[in-house]
């Protein structure tokens, strides 16, 4: 069987990894939910939601994620060790335009350039363009790999996506694979068609698709999905789930069926159970096989969901079903905190061991935020100048090219609050004030006219 599946899988993974846009979702939990309440299926997801890429921007409170580390555990050092470094770049809109990753090198005791990634986006905020770059010590340049092409209805609907190569012999972009995802006329997805590229025909070619079938309400209630036989110039059936939704919009059950060509019909496969708690969110996942000899279904895993009074996602654990001792085993977690603003600061993975009965980190990863203001092209850098920095309190600034405009300046702290403000009429190039005792620390002097705005960091000391 030819291995479409396992390069769409990791292909779904890589666009799931880094989303469509930054402003989608704003909290860990909501997007958990966002996913479930959509028509994925097991393995070939929806590819129109991000957990990472959501977590670069906190659009409750404008904070965006400038950058993360990523710790491995050694066991023999019985510490964490540094890995990777993630650094980003924001447009006016708060979207994430670029990403570099550092690797740390041991040997020479310092970080080494490991990729780049850049992001486009139209003028609705979905991502247009995500390509992806390696650096190339021995010409020491980015080197293109691969790109991926979103377009979208005018509805804001993800209509195809198609992924490109780079062949560095030709110089030249050449064709992966393409998927359409056509809507029916209440804007509901209706089929995802996936192509791949053929070098000798020169064109794209099918390879298989989804239905997506609702009620009369449009809410979800089946997809099938089909490969294509060349060799019967037919569709055959493949996988087909079901789902069951409660009254709120949650998905609480999914049932997968696969085709069986003996007895042409569908036959049970996989069942999800969820459950939710008051507020919508998830707090419990059991995974079900179907158990032929038994006529039942047999529990197979268990994911489940703590939040913290802000209703972040503070603890994923997972369970494995143990059926010589008919009962759940401890396998895994996931752990994440927040700031005071909501901001994902730690995420660590960890493992049960049984040995010594308790939980075992083996992955860190930690992030740093600052606050977030857009930025006028027009208003240049040199033009709104603080000194001294660091200040004991009385700072001076100077601001050129505003021909009389009026202004304000704010000085706003690391949780977002305004601690400080005072409109003025740009009649002067150097002002200088006298800021209200404050505690030492990162500050940021915010410049606000009518058509730009600037910020700068500011230290008190």
């Amino acid at each position: 069987m030819y291995n479409w599946k396992y390069k769409i899988v990791g292909a779904s993974f890589i666009f799931l990894f880094f989303g469509l846009s930054v402003k989608t979702i704003s909290q860990n939990n909501n997007s958990i939910s966002s996913q479930l309440n959509k028509p994925e299926l097991f393995q070939k997801r929806n590819t129109e939601k991000s957990v990472i890429i959501n977590n670069l921007f906190n659009e409750k409170n404008a904070f965006i994620k400038d950058s993360s580390l990523h710790y491995e555990w050694d066991p023999e050092l019985n510490d964490w060790y540094i890995l990777y470094r993630y650094e980003y770049s924001y447009n006016t809109d708060g979207n994430a335009n670029e990403e570099i990753t550092y690797k740390w090198n041991l040997d020479l005791n310092d970080w080494d350039v490991s990729s780049k990634k850049e992001y486009s986006y139209d003028d609705n905020g979905n991502m247009t363009e995500y390509l992806l770059y390696p650096w190339d010590s021995e010409i020491n340049d980015w080197v293109a790999r691969y790109k991926y092409l979103y377009t979208y209805n005018l509805n804001g609907n993800m209509i195809t996506y198609i992924k490109y190569d780079w062949d560095s012999e030709i110089y030249n972009w050449i064709e992966d694979f393409k998927i359409e995802f056509p809507h029916n006329d209440a804007g509901n997805r209706a089929e995802y068609i996936y192509y791949e590229w053929d070098l000798e025909l020169n064109d794209w070619v099918i390879f298989w698709k989804i239905f997506y079938f609702y009620d009369l309400d449009e809410v979800l209630t089946e997809t099938v999905e089909y490969e294509w036989n060349s060799e019967l110039n037919d569709w055959i059936p493949d996988n087909k789930y079901e789902y069951t939704f409660d009254i709120n919009g949650n998905r609480t059950q999914r049932i997968k069926y696969i085709w069986s060509s003996i007895t042409n019909d569908w036959i049970g496969k996989l069942k999800y159970i969820y459950s939710f708690d008051l507020n919508g969110n998830l707090t419990e996942q059991i995974t079900f096989d179907w158990n032929i000899e038994l006529i039942n279904w047999i529990e197979r895993q268990k994911y489940e969901y703590l939040y913290d009074t802000n209703e972040n996602l503070t603890d994923e654990i997972r369970y494995e079903w143990d059926s010589e001792n008919n009962e759940w085993n401890t396998s895994n977690k996931n752990s994440s905190s927040y700031d005071l603003n909501g901001s994902l600061t730690e995420y660590i993975k960890y493992s049960w061991n049984n040995g010594i009965n308790e939980w075992v980190g083996f992955a860190k990863d930690v992030y740093y935020w600052s606050l977030f203001v857009g930025m006028d092209d027009i208003f240049e850098s040199e033009t709104f100048n603080v000194f001294p920095n660091p200040s004991s309190g009385n700072i001076n600034f100077t601001i050129e090219k505003l021909h009389g405009e009026k202004f304000k300046l704010e000085l706003v702290n690391l949780n977002g609050q305004v601690i400080y403000n005072r409109s003025f009429n740009s009649s002067n190039i150097y002002y200088s004030i006298d800021l209200p005792v404050i505690l030492k620390g990162m500050y940021f002097l915010k410049l606000r006219g009518n058509n730009f705005a600037k910020t700068e960091k500011l230290i008190i000391k």
